[in-house]
Formats: structure tokens, sequence, C-alpha cells
């Protein structure tokens, strides 16, 4: 999702589109996290986890899709038209995806 807004960004920066970006549901919440940070858990998980226990990799904050968007088109200087494709639209949706954090 993130890596289609940013590509379709690019590609209107690069006038290779019209300046519309079509988009899903942006009122949904998801856990993101860095892939840096990720590769640093599987790292610790193969050295210090117990092998066949589950463990959850997560920043436990959530973030609207539309924020992740602001975000994005905060770093460039074209004028960009949002605009709701209902070809993008998941009819079983999860409002919110957040991993939380909890001990056993």
């Amino acid at each position: 999702m993130a890596s289609d807004f940013a590509k379709q960004i690019a590609d209107i920066e690069k006038g290779r589109k019209p300046a519309v970006l079509s988009v899903g549901n942006l009122e949904a919440k998801r856990d993101f996290t860095d892939v840096r940070d990720i590769v640093k858990g599987y790292w610790l998980a193969l050295e210090k986890c117990e092998p066949g226990e589950v463990y959850n990799l997560c920043s436990g904050r959530a973030w609207s899709i539309r924020q992740v968007l602001d975000l994005l088109l905060g770093m460039t200087k074209v004028k960009i038209e949002v605009r709701q494709d209902p070809a993008r639209l998941r009819p079983s949706d999860v409002p919110i995806l957040l991993v939380t954090t909890r001990s056993s």
C-alpha cells in the first residue's frame, strides 16, 4: 500500500501519469514497522528466542492509511488529487490491525 502510493506519486512527478492518485479505504489503521527493525527482530529471535514459540514483531502503534498517504504527499511539490477507486476497496477489510504486547 505505501509502496503503491509512492510509485504513483513518483510516476506523477515524472509526468508518466495524470496528477490523480487512486486509493482504497483511507480510514483503515495498520501497525507499520520499519524493515530495519524487523530484520533486527528476526536476528534477535534467531539468537535469543525459544524454538517453536510464537513471537510477534510490531511497532505497537496504529497509523491510518490516510496518515501514511499524507506523509508521502507532504514530500512532493506536485498538487495531486486523491480519488477513491472502488476497485481498491476490500469487501472484508479489517478496520484496525494492531499488535499489542503482552507477557505470558
